[in-house]
């Protein structure tokens, strides 16, 4: 790629790294990788558009093994992002519905160090929402990862025919009192559900009720912001306390942030 000591533009390595791949040059191709792992770049706006455009190139392709590797040397090289990422993890959610594949490249990032934009998490967990027996509650923006990982790991039908059902509620607002009231409509809701069921002798009922309840408030500002979220969280303890009273709950799964 240099010619006479000269570094060339960071765009001609795209062409030349898709060519390796096509024509299964893998060696020439591990070399490139690795000169642009080390090169210096203008900006890391720089770095993460150029791998974001290759990676998206490679997707297209349906070269997703391909992309995954160049992830692996990126992250190797401790310069994985968000930005990076994206289009693997859009491919995995939206395209194959792979919940596994979208925990993997969380899992990855975490593991590497590597902060996930809000439009990644958002994603992933539109993934796991995607999964048979999650009723969504409404859509939901957390950074948290048990509220991934509990929404990708909820049973559906087809692995347990007595599977709770599942509600993933979000709150996002600037009082305690908001979202308290939010919560309590949503719970009185489930309990009207719940006694409608065991009304009807169905047997979802005595399966029980998994509730995630979720809150941000990353968003605040100022001094006030450690009053309102003490004021949420002890909101959310109560109405968690209020709901485990329902019979047939089968669990709460509370993460404020």
């Amino acid at each position: 790629m240099q010619a006479a000591g000269a570094v060339p533009p960071v765009r001609a390595y795209g062409p030349v790294l898709m060519a390796c791949i096509m024509t299964g040059n893998d060696a020439r191709f591990r070399a490139l990788t690795r000169e642009l792992s080390h090169a210096e770049w203008e900006s890391a706006t720089e770095h993460d558009n150029f791998y974001s455009r290759l990676l998206e190139g490679f997707v297209k392709t349906g070269q997703l093994r391909v992309a995954v590797r160049i992830l692996d040397g990126v992250g190797a090289a401790g310069r994985l992002s968000s930005r990076i990422v994206q289009p693997v993890l859009v491919h995995c959610a939206r395209r194959l519905r792979d919940v596994a594949g979208v925990r993997g490249v969380v899992d990855a990032m975490r593991a590497r160090g590597a902060p996930l934009s809000q439009a990644a998490w958002d994603m992933a967990i539109d993934t796991a929402l995607a999964r048979p027996g999650v009723e969504p509650g409404r859509p939901m923006w957390t950074t948290e990862t048990p509220a991934v990982a509990a929404a990708a790991a909820a049973p559906g039908p087809a692995e347990r025919a007595d599977a709770p059902r599942v509600t993933i509620m979000d709150f996002h607002y600037h009082s305690a009192g908001t979202a308290a009231a939010a919560l309590m409509l949503q719970l009185r809701d489930v309990r009207a559900q719940q006694q409608q069921q065991q009304q009807q002798g169905g047997g979802a009922a005595a399966a029980g009720h998994v509730l995630y309840m979720i809150t941000g408030l990353g968003h605040l500002r100022g001094t006030n912001k450690g009053r309102v979220r003490a004021a949420v969280t002890a909101q959310l303890e109560q109405a968690e306390l209020k709901y485990s009273l329902i019979p047939g709950n089968a669990g709460v799964l509370k993460v404020v942030y």
